[in-house]
């Protein structure tokens, strides 16, 4: 199978079945077995990378607005988060029980996330170097950083306020 079109980012569900392709301001979703496409989102800018949930029910990206947006694929709704970066968003990852984003960008700020809520529950100062990448340890204790000055950061990752 082969599907044409810009593509900047990639992301596999977890039933290996589903694929979400982002290229410009446009993130679709493709039944990589029939090659259906699922949906068509056209955003407010363009889309720089996307996750999807671990339980293959919704679906994150960030955009060059600085903007976390998550779409429930049940019900088509796009959630906008109510924080921002300061600057470009270049990474995000889902902590493995989905209770949990993080994002990574120009602005030097790994910034956690609850999907649910959309709210902003952390920010860490990444030492005044762009983040790169970000992951989730396996088990979603820890958080890493690649960053632009050659550094991996490494941090506890909270999955409560004040924890």
């Amino acid at each position: 199978m082969t599907i044409q079109g810009d593509a900047r980012s990639l992301a596999f569900f977890p039933d290996s079945r589903r694929l979400a392709i982002a290229g410009g301001k446009v993130v679709r979703l493709w039944d990589v077995a029939t090659g259906d496409e699922l949906l068509t989102h056209v955003d407010t800018g363009n889309v720089y990378c996307l996750a999807c949930a671990p339980d293959g029910k919704s679906l994150a990206w960030v955009n060059a607005e600085g903007r976390l947006k998550r779409i429930d694929l049940g019900t088509g709704k796009v959630d906008v988060f109510t924080g921002t970066h300061t600057d470009e968003i270049l990474s995000l990852a889902f902590a493995p029980d989905g209770k949990r984003i993080a994002t990574g960008g120009k602005d030097a700020a790994v910034r956690i996330w609850d999907p649910e809520t959309t709210a902003e529950l952390l920010v860490i100062s990444a030492a005044n170097s762009q983040v790169n990448c970000v992951a989730f340890s396996p088990n979603g204790d820890r958080l890493a950083a690649a960053c632009h000055d050659g550094m991996v950061r490494i941090w506890h990752a909270p999955r409560h306020e004040g924890e």
